[in-house]
């Protein structure tokens, strides 16, 4: 196995066993840069898409409480 891709599974092993946060990085239309630290791998895909989908809908970035809620109502 190539250790690149040994080295990003043992990262992605790591962060999902030790609960480490992913960040969750956007940029609006206008260039403004905001970005959610996010605990769990579903959780941070329901706080992704719920993100783009904001942007996409609105072209403005959701606040951190928005997120917090999209992610909590996933679950």
């Amino acid at each position: 196995m190539d250790a690149t891709v040994l080295l990003a599974l043992s990262g992605i092993v790591g962060r999902v066993l030790f609960r480490r946060p992913w960040t969750v990085d956007a940029v609006d239309p206008d260039g403004g840069h905001r970005a959610w630290d996010v605990v769990g791998w579903r959780s941070s895909g329901a706080a992704r898409q719920f993100v783009a989908d904001r942007i996409a809908a609105t072209g403005t970035t959701p606040s951190g409480a928005e997120v917090s809620a999209a992610v909590l109502a996933s679950r």
